[in-house]
């Protein structure tokens, strides 16, 4: 019977799953990126005859496309679980999403639609985690 290689085990226990200067440095870089895409996206919206219905679909790609991209960036640099690095990266990408929304409006909503947005986050995370895992093979 071959004996199993247990090298990687004793380095996830040493350096932990989450990597957190990882996850700061990912949301401070897709809070960046979103705030130029919306910088973009309110340009386009003044100087174009851009129809302002369509303004809350193009925030939640700007937001999703942020999501992927800052798990990708974290699991990049995780050593394993990047599906799980990516996904508790969307959920904390969103908890501070709501929590400025609370702070700015002033009220708090708890539905269906904030668990579906989270749900939504943490698979949208997910899946940046299962891409920035593997393409750095």
């Amino acid at each position: 019977m071959k004996k199993k290689d247990l090298s990687n085990v004793t380095e996830v226990k040493k350096e932990g799953i989450l990597n957190f200067k990882s996850i700061f440095v990912s949301l401070l870089l897709s809070y960046f990126v979103a705030l130029v895409l919306f910088l973009i996206l309110a340009l386009v919206v003044t100087y174009t005859s851009f129809k302002e219905e369509h303004i809350k679909l193009c925030v939640r790609i700007i937001a999703s496309f942020t999501i992927i991209l800052s798990a990708l960036f974290v699991s990049r640099r995780a050593k394993t679980s990047g599906w799980l690095n990516g996904g508790i990266q969307g959920i904390i990408y969103n908890l501070i999403l709501f929590m400025l929304s609370f702070f700015i409006f002033d009220e708090l909503n708890f539905d269906f639609s904030l668990v579906l947005s989270f749900a939504f986050s943490f698979l949208l995370g997910a899946i940046g985690g299962i891409l920035g895992i593997n393409m750095k093979k």
